[in-house]
């Protein structure tokens, strides 16, 4: 640390341009982490080809694993890369855990505090290593794991999966209360603080005149009318996400409401993961049957999902398992009204069901039912919507969970500021 400043490496297996949810929540903390007096450097590994659009370019297929590439730039902010092998998790983070190390060795880079994003037991001897050299790791927990009932043996394999690597680290962040029992529950002890994620409000808001050019452009390019009504979901194609119930859902309104139309945004990880084959004929046939083919659309990856939000009526996270998921925040400052389903870990933090957000039931018919209590009456949908961008202005703003952050930071370093 130097003049009051600290020196946080952002270490995550997965980066920009990499889909990873914590990732994304972190680049757009770097600038509100500058503002506190946090100087950032990221490192990270090449990306997970499953993670990755299909269409992206990948310039470092010619390195060899191990290999660090050239420094980049994300958001202002030095980005180290290795280059890591394209599949195996516990390859990767090995290799990742190594880079880590040779990393924090560095005496011109070398940070005040590493701010983790992933912790398994492949990087323990990195974890190790970090503690020898005297630099407080932090590690933020952002999904809950597998609540899928196991026999005695395999439970007990998962909670010492969980528990032991977080026996290395100085500080774990949670989001909620919730996630901070449920790792208690499988045995973590390490010190949790509960910081829930913060949303920037002036980024993500409601739509205004001004956006009417940009609105009509993005329905125009998806063949939606601008009096249509416009259902999104933002967040990878993927089982947990419930695609599939939402799909299901659709077909029980789409001959009802003719006119409404559904918009799935983000990676097709149904089409990039082979272990997703049978969850990509099942939303394969949802669509096919729906008899509204031509109004479901999947415009991929997009990067400015904050338009999207504002071009859109409502949004829908039919989840069946997440930690804080971003787009929830996301969407409730841009003033949309939002309909989830009871996640394991749904966390107290989004506000109350009924008044900030609607809750439907596991289960096509249920969830159908609260998307068409806001299609039918734009009152209350407009009323759910503004009680959620309060809410997000009054509890949930990205300046709160950063500056936690920055605390925690100054806290775990020996000697702040006085180094």
């Amino acid at each position: 640390a130097t003049n009051g400043s600290l020196s946080v490496c952002i270490a995550a297996l997965n980066f920009h341009p990499a889909y990873s949810g914590a990732a994304i929540r972190f680049q757009r903390y770097l600038p509100f982490l500058a503002a506190q007096g946090v100087t950032a450097h990221v490192l990270s590994g090449t990306p997970e080809l499953s993670k990755m659009p299909i269409s992206a370019e990948r310039d470092w297929a010619h390195w060899k694993p191990g290999e660090t590439l050239p420094v980049s730039e994300v958001a202002t902010t030095p980005l180290h890369r290795v280059r890591l092998v394209d599949r195996g998790n516990q390859r990767r983070a090995i290799q990742f855990g190594r880079a880590l190390a040779r990393h924090c060795r560095r005496l011109q880079i070398r940070p005040d505090i590493v701010q983790l994003l992933a912790c398994s037991p492949s990087l323990i001897p990195a974890l190790l290593h970090l503690r020898r050299l005297g630099i407080p790791i932090v590690y933020t927990e952002t999904l809950l794991p597998d609540p899928k009932k196991r026999h005695p043996l395999r439970r007990e394999l998962l909670h010492r999966y969980i528990s032991v690597p977080k026996r290395f680290v100085d500080a774990i962040v949670v989001s909620s209360d919730v996630m901070r029992e449920k790792l208690r529950d499988f045995g973590v002890r390490t010190p949790m603080y509960v910081i829930p994620h913060g949303v920037d409000v002036n980024r993500f808001r409601p739509a205004s005149g001004s956006d009417d050019a940009m609105r009509t452009e993005i329905r125009t390019a998806l063949g939606i009318g601008t009096r249509d009504p416009m259902a999104l979901f933002l967040g990878p194609i993927d089982p947990r996400k419930g695609v599939d119930l939402l799909l299901e859902a659709f077909q029980h309104l789409a001959a009802r409401w003719p006119r409404l139309h559904l918009v799935l945004a983000g990676p097709r990880l149904d089409l990039t993961k082979p272990d997703n084959a049978a969850f990509r004929r099942r939303i394969s046939e949802f669509v096919s049957t729906s008899g509204a083919s031509e109004r479901i659309h999947f415009p991929g990856l997009i990067r400015n999902p904050e338009m999207y939000l504002r071009a859109a009526d409502l949004f829908i996270l039919p989840s069946r398992r997440e930690g804080m998921p971003n787009v929830v925040l996301e969407a409730m400052a841009s003033g949309l009204p939002v309909v989830l389903t009871p996640f394991e870990g749904l966390p107290a933090e989004f506000g109350q069901a009924g008044h900030h957000y609607l809750l439907a039931d596991f289960g096509a018919d249920a969830l159908a039912l609260q998307i068409e209590r806001l299609l039918v009456d734009p009152e209350f949908r407009n009323r759910i919507g503004g009680n959620a961008r309060r809410w997000t202005e009054e509890k949930l703003r990205v300046e709160r969970s950063v500056n936690m952050y920055a605390e925690l930071y100054r806290k775990l370093v020996p000697g702040y500021p006085y180094r």
